[in-house]
């Protein structure tokens, strides 16, 4: 009897084991943390100043939910026309808040100043990610 249960426990100890290395194996290098809730893909809703500094106006691309990652655009060119931008394709462009994580800031370099207002590079519905809706 002592024996089977030796056993047991070491079969569970090694299970336990297994699982959380294959959930660390799992966990992605870049993704945000993965808090319990919905995750969603979907559009921007607002293109506009996220900040100021040294009197300059900072644009990001405004989206609902946190923790905003895996980036798209879907305006004409798609993904390849950010690449010209003076951050790099939009895939490196950054997140704007650190405890929300729900503005892209979009370069003024090389992308928006190179296109009129009612462009599509200022268009919320170009601009795509995924985020965790509480």
């Amino acid at each position: 009897m002592k024996r089977q249960y030796q056993l047991l426990v070491s079969v569970t100890l090694a299970i336990m084991l297994m699982a959380t290395m294959l959930g660390q194996a799992l966990a992605g290098g870049n993704e945000p943390p993965q808090p319990l809730g919905f995750w969603s893909t979907h559009t921007a809703y607002q293109v506009g100043v996220a900040f100021w500094a040294d009197g300059q106006p900072h644009y990001a691309a405004f989206f609902s939910g946190l923790y905003g990652y895996n980036q798209h655009y879907l305006g004409p060119g798609g993904d390849a026309a950010t690449c010209g931008s003076s951050a790099g394709c939009i895939s490196n462009w950054t997140w704007y808040n650190d405890v929300d994580r729900n503005r892209l800031l979009l370069p003024k370099g090389g992308w928006l100043l190179t296109e009129p207002p009612w462009g599509p590079k200022w268009q919320a519905s170009n601009y795509q990610a995924t985020t965790w809706i509480d």
